[in-house]
Parts: C-alpha cells; sequence; structure tokens
C-alpha cells in the first residue's frame, strides 16, 4: 500500500481524544487477515512512535507504539480469524503453563506506559 495513494478513515489520519503519543498497535505477524504492510502504513499514517518490536523476542519494547507478535494462536475457532485475534481476544490469546495470557506484560505495558 501506497502511503501517497490511500484512503484512510478519519479516525486513522485525524487527532482524536487520546494523543497517538498514548495510543499502541500490536498485531501477529502470521495474520491471515491483514497483510503487514498495510498495518505499518495505518500505523505510520496514525503517527505511532518508533519501530516494531518483536515482543516474544524482549521485554524492552524501547518506548514503541509498533507492537508485533509471531506466536500461534491455539486452535479454538476452526477459524481464519484466530491469528488475528491472537494479540487481544480472550478465546484465542495463547495462554503459558500457568494459564495466564502470555502477553500479559505487553498489555500492561500499552494500559499502564511509564
Amino acid at each position: 500500500m501506497d502511503l501517497a495513494d490511500a484512503s484512510y478513515p478519519n479516525w486513522v489520519t485525524e487527532p482524536g481524544a487520546t494523543p497517538t503519543d498514548r495510543v499502541f498497535g500490536f498485531t501477529n505477524l502470521l495474520d491471515n487477515l491483514s497483510e503487514w504492510a498495510d498495518v505499518e502504513a495505518v500505523w505510520e499514517a496514525a503517527g505511532f512512535a518508533g519501530e516494531a518490536v518483536n515482543v516474544d523476542e524482549t521485554s524492552d519494547y524501547q518506548n514503541s507504539r509498533r507492537l508485533v507478535t509471531t506466536v500461534e494462536p491455539p486452535s479454538r475457532l476452526g477459524s481464519a480469524s484466530e491469528t488475528h485475534g491472537s494479540p487481544a481476544v480472550d478465546l484465542v490469546t495463547p495462554l503459558d503453563e500457568d494459564g495466564l495470557p502470555i502477553f500479559l506484560p505487553v498489555w500492561r505495558y500499552m494500559l499502564f506506559p511509564d
């Protein structure tokens, strides 16, 4: 997607109630519903700060507002949307051995930034 040719809805390009330095993007790079290039273009158009940080590889998110994962979700729905929803949908979010969401530290970072 070429940003110059892209047409985005107002919620992407116009200032919202929440400043962009308080907004995050979190996606699964294995998502089969949204192409990574399209997601990245929207994040750029929306003004999300920083480079994409893979949360699977570090707990230092470098103050980035662009977070990604490549963790395969558990197959619970038998749907193509499982990977798409895995960063945020309880039913398909991967769990650790104690039954806690593996993205809990990521969610805390996004919801309660320093």
